[in-house]
Order: C-alpha cells, then sequence, then structure tokens
C-alpha cells in the first residue's frame, strides 16, 4: 500500500497527470469541485491514465482541498514503474 500526495486542478480546460520528483503528482481535471464530484472523478482520472483498478484508490484526506492524499492499494515497484510510464 502507498500513500500518496496529489496536487489537483479541477476545472480544469484540459486533463492531464504529470509527474515530478520535486513537486510530486499533480493532476488537471474538468471536473468541477462541486458536492464531491471532483473527488470522485480524480479516482477514475488515476484509475484510467496509470492502469490501476479503481477499488485499489482510496481518498483519505483532502476533501475540500487541493491538495489531497490517497492510499492506493499496491506495491510500491508497481508504483514506481507507473510513476516511470509519466515522466
Amino acid at each position: 500500500m502507498i500513500k500518496v500526495k496529489i496536487s489537483t486542478k479541477p476545472g480544469s480546460k484540459i486533463e492531464i497527470l504529470q509527474y515530478d520528483k520535486e513537486k510530486g503528482l499533480s493532476a488537471k481535471i474538468k471536473a468541477l469541485p462541486v458536492e464531491g464530484k471532483a473527488n470522485k472523478y480524480i479516482i477514475s482520472f488515476i484509475s484510467e491514465r496509470m492502469n490501476i483498478h479503481k477499488s485499489k484508490i482510496e481518498l483519505v484526506s483532502g476533501f475540500k482541498s487541493r491538495n489531497k492524499t490517497l492510499l492506493i492499494h499496491i506495491d510500491e515497484s508497481e508504483w514506481l514503474s507507473k510513476l516511470g510510464e509519466l515522466s
């Protein structure tokens, strides 16, 4: 299990998931931060972009913030491999 911090920008015109060694993981998404829609969408977005099943991604903090913490239920080597595909 991996704990991941992600910076999000909801309501964006483009959608992109990026990883930078210094800044970490960041995502721009079209979903608006209304009634938890952006929170649900970020899980689907990461699932699709990183090929991780949605049931393995859990939002644990940052429900009303752009800075969120996710628990991703995969091993560290698999996570590092997936990050390498984003760079």
